[in-house]
């Protein structure tokens, strides 16, 4: 119930809310030893954070919800990653560090065999070769990136 009163929170642009939920959640869910869906809430508080522009701390709790969901090969484990590669790559420049997460979700996406995971994190490799404008290989992996989005659908 907490982490949809977050999510509902995010969807109205209720940045605020949404971090007062996901907190509240990440506790009772740690106090719980529910490793995994803590995990989520830290995800959610992240963005959350992220959507505030509290850049850093976004970060880290984004780094907090791997450590969360590390004994985890998920969906969940995929967009944490997918979201932290993007956050460090476009909104912070750290490129070398976004790559290594960039690089974790599209194997774990392809473990999971998951189409749309392995089109989100495409994206994501992509998104961290046009920053570093490599633009030859950046239109072969978006091209890969699409291909695979429609045979998903």
């Amino acid at each position: 119930m907490l982490l949809d009163l977050g999510h509902a929170a995010l969807l109205s642009g209720g940045d605020k809310e949404a971090e007062a939920a996901y907190t509240e959640a990440l506790n009772w869910f740690l106090q719980r030893g529910e490793q995994e869906t803590a995990g989520q809430a830290a995800h959610g508080l992240g963005i959350a954070q992220w959507q505030q522009e509290a850049l850093q701390a976004a970060r880290e709790t984004l780094e907090r919800a791997l450590v969360l969901l590390e004994k985890h090969s998920s969906a969940e484990t995929v967009r944490v990653l997918v979201n932290l590669s993007t956050l460090l790559v476009i909104y912070m420049g750290q490129q070398t560090e976004g790559s290594a997460y960039a690089e974790q979700a599209q194997a774990m996406a392809e473990h999971l065999g998951d189409n749309s995971l392995k089109a989100a994190a495409s994206r994501t490799v992509a998104g961290k070769l046009s920053v570093s404008s490599d633009t030859t290989l950046d239109a072969l992996l978006l091209t890969g990136a699409s291909t695979r989005a429609c045979r998903s659908q």
